[in-house]
């Protein structure tokens, strides 16, 4: 009892070791790993959890002889404009050859093969850069042995858009006052002024294209500089049997989150106008006018400036089919 107690004492030990051993190595290959990450221009980009050369778009995996990922996992989320690259980290007395592929609508398969080399403690392998991919990409790494190994993970591509449709309320100040006619002034003998509907600025219902010239992706909120979150919004007035699509809005967005908007610009449409009566100076209901109105009235095409949020359309298509 005595023998077999200390055997299995001593190999107790001997795996605890191993463990040890190997936990030590994956912590230095992880320490390699960051090093090579700021020697090499790779950033941390905290908001994606990834490591990336930002220049070259290249996502960085750095992953461990084991098939597990060193300093971050699996990105969430791509874009179709990032490429990878894989860097393998191995232990310089691990005989085993590794294999790479990666599976995708761009590249329908790659593979590459490189064999460790024992000529230091660790020992990394740089696969040449994949990519970019549409859709979802499968990466796959192989190790050889007996049995052999496989480490196999999906990426999802978040594919970018250069439009999108968005609707919302903005103010205009393009006054088009309707049903227009004089009252008299109870307050001055014998004056009269101008009633109208509508004779100020006003609040309408938008539906607006918007064109991203830089592209854009719509589930990775963009950082704060001005081309990655603007775009030129063309729209009209929709939502009233009486104005829809009269006014031509002109202009600029600016995303202040994925889907929702600040839009401003010009505010065009024909509108009506009263001869002898300047609308930056008349003020209805107070300033005098004499003659009759009807013998005054012309339509003119004028301009205006509006503001106001959108919302993409593509947000309320999931608010409506979201599953209760």
């Amino acid at each position: 009892m005595k023998i077999l107690f200390c055997l299995l004492l001593l190999l107790s030990c001997a795996l605890c070791g191993t463990h040890v051993q190997a936990q030590v190595s994956k912590n230095a290959a992880a320490g390699q790993a960051r090093r090579y990450a700021q020697d090499s221009a790779i950033v941390y980009d905290s908001r994606r959890n990834i490591y990336i050369n930002q220049a070259t778009k290249t996502i960085h995996l750095f992953m461990y002889e084991d098939g597990e990922l060193l300093l971050t996992g699996y990105p969430t989320t791509a874009t179709d404009k990032d490429k990878f690259q894989l860097h393998l980290y191995t232990s310089s007395d691990n005989p085993d050859t590794y294999t790479f592929s990666a599976e995708g609508n761009y590249t329908p398969s790659l593979v590459i093969t490189g064999v460790s080399g024992i000529v230091a403690t660790l020992n990394r392998q740089d696969f040449p850069i994949v990519g970019p991919f549409t859709s979802q990409v499968v990466f796959t790494t192989k190790r050889s042995g007996t049995p052999g190994t496989t480490f196999s993970q999906t990426i999802k591509i978040a594919n970018t858009i250069h439009a999108s449709i968005g609707s919302g309320f903005v103010y205009s100040t393009l006054k088009n006052p309707t049903n227009i006619h004089g009252v008299p002034i109870t307050t001055a003998g014998g004056d009269s002024t101008l009633l109208a509907d509508n004779a100020t600025g006003k609040v309408n219902l938008t539906l607006m294209a918007t064109l991203y010239p830089w592209g854009r992706n719509s589930l990775l909120l963009p950082s704060w500089s001005f081309r990655d979150r603007a775009g030129i919004v063309v729209g009209t007035t929709i939502a009233s049997s009486t104005t829809n699509f009269q006014n031509l809005y002109l202009g600029l967005q600016y995303d202040f989150a994925i889907g929702g908007s600040v839009v401003a610009g010009v505010d065009i449409a024909s509108r009506q106008r009263v001869r002898g009566v300047d609308y930056h100076d008349f003020t209805f209901g107070e300033s005098k006018f004499s003659g009759k109105v009807s013998n005054k009235l012309y339509k003119e095409l004028g301009a205006g400036f509006f503001i106001g949020v959108q919302v993409d359309t593509r947000i309320f298509a999931k608010l409506f089919t979201a599953a209760p």
